[in-house]
């Protein structure tokens, strides 16, 4: 469990894509909510790509619960991708299936995501570009978050 949390997040102008990967525990779970609690600001459906995570704890599950019940509040949803059996397993152990969605893949999840609404367009593919944005800037993620680093 000392794998480094590194969340990448490619903003659209339909929806918010994050890819987390690495460990989310006791001590990298403030992290994860700092970036989650402003992207659901937003209204905007965030999509979670959980598949390239190795470890997910209790406390990082209620990370995500809190961040659905937000995105809801603020009139967006939550959808979580993950394949992994032990993630998977976690959510059914715990319920939080049936408050968050959880789809195997990326492309599900988009699928799975409310109807477009009128006067936005969706132009782009998240599984195509690679274009991923640090939330609070607009830099690339490689420049501003460097494995290993801490913040």
């Amino acid at each position: 469990m000392d794998e480094a949390l590194t969340i990448r997040v490619q903003q659209e102008p339909r929806r918010t894509l994050v890819t987390v990967s690495g460990d989310i525990d006791i001590s990298t779970a403030d992290q994860l909510r700092e970036r989650l609690t402003a992207l659901v600001a937003s209204g905007r459906p965030l999509v979670i790509d959980l598949n390239p995570v190795t470890f997910i704890g209790a406390t990082g599950l209620g990370v995500l619960a809190v961040a659905a019940s937000r995105a809801t509040a603020h009139g967006g949803t939550l959808h979580v991708a993950s394949d992994r059996y032990q993630t998977r397993q976690l959510f059914r152990i715990t319920g939080l299936h049936n408050s968050i969605p959880l789809s195997r893949t990326i492309d599900e999840a988009l699928a799975a995501l409310p109807p477009q609404r009128a006067g936005t367009c969706n132009n782009s593919h998240p599984t195509r570009e690679r274009g991923y944005l640090d939330a609070s800037s607009p830099r690339p993620v490689a420049e501003a978050i460097s494995p290993g680093a801490t913040r």
